[in-house]
């Protein structure tokens, strides 16, 4: 069990309305970019929790994230959405599978984050938004390997998060 599994009943106290917040920020950010994210289009959350981040983008849908008890509380609050148990280091999906790909204050929960931002790489087909903790310590270092990996479209920096808004480098 992880620790997300043990804090499920009351994740989206804890959680739901900083989530949320950052979701209202990013598709500001997205209108002023211009990217706009369509009916038709496909869009993995990468360590989705309850659903928060999933749920608000009017899209074809997928969730993936290793806390069995989130997924149950996502699959009950939003049916219409596919769910999914896994890890961003390994996704199971075949290369550019979604035209978006998001993952919202997960990447220093990673056990290993360059692997998991290879799997994002991989599966996406060419935009991106990915944020971390800002205060977390290996944030020189993630930034340097989101640099190495994508290109940096948008940056903006959230009360708790920094938010990235990426496009595919054709490097590595």
């Amino acid at each position: 069990m992880t620790y997300y599994d043990e804090i499920a009943e009351g994740y989206e106290e804890l959680h739901g309305e900083e989530q949320q917040r950052k979701i209202k920020l990013i598709k500001a950010e997205l209108k002023k970019m211009h990217w706009n994210i369509k009916k038709e289009d496909t869009l993995l959350d990468v360590a989705c929790g309850t659903g928060l981040t999933t749920a608000p983008w009017q899209c074809k849908r997928t969730g993936i994230d290793p806390a069995k008890k989130l997924l149950e509380k996502a699959k009950k609050k939003y049916p219409e959405i596919v769910w999914m148990q896994g890890v961003a280091e390994q996704l199971s999906f075949p290369d550019t599978s979604f035209d978006w790909i998001i993952s919202i204050t997960a990447l220093q929960n990673f056990d290993d984050p360059e692997k998991a931002l290879l799997e994002m790489k991989r599966t996406g087909k060419g935009k991106f938004i990915i944020s971390f903790l800002k205060k977390s310590d290996k944030r020189e270092d993630f930034i340097k390997k989101i640099k190495k990996y994508f290109v940096i479209v948008n940056k903006v920096e959230e009360d708790k998060d920094l938010i990235f808004f990426l496009k595919k480098s054709n490097l590595k």
